[in-house]
Formats: C-alpha cells, sequence, structure tokens
C-alpha cells in the first residue's frame, strides 16, 4: 500500500481495487459515481499522481460503475 501511495507503483493496484470492491459491495452498487478523493494541487505536482484516483478507476472498471474525477 505505501508503494502505490508514495512510489507509483500500481502492480497490486487491481488486487487492492478487488478487496476495497470486496468489502464495500452493496455501497458500490447503490452509488450513481466512484468519486476519487481530492488530492491538494502541490501534493498533485509533487507526487505526479493520485493514487485515490488510480484506486477508483480500478474499482470502477471492476464493478461498472461510472468515476467522476473532478467532482471535489
Amino acid at each position: 500500500m505505501l508503494d502505490l501511495k508514495r512510489s507509483g507503483r500500481r502492480d497490486g493496484l487491481d488486487i487492492l481495487a478487488g478487496w476495497m470492491l470486496q468489502s464495500g459491495r452493496t455501497l458500490v452498487d447503490e452509488a450513481d459515481f466512484i468519486v476519487p478523493v481530492a488530492l491538494h494541487y502541490a501534493r498533485l505536482v509533487r507526487r505526479g499522481f493520485n493514487q485515490s484516483a488510480w484506486l477508483a478507476g480500478a474499482i470502477s472498471g471492476q464493478s461498472g460503475t461510472s468515476m467522476l474525477v473532478d467532482a471535489i
């Protein structure tokens, strides 16, 4: 998890998203959209990626629920 957050490693992303989807399946099934947590602009520039957007995208792909990146 820390490698995803701090280093941008995506190799475990589908597994993590699957676990999140499994534990929150009822919520995802009832949701209109999946919205990732916004990342402060300075942190986004420094890090170069938003790990919550990657997770939200993976959950969206596995569940079929649409994702809105700029909702927050």
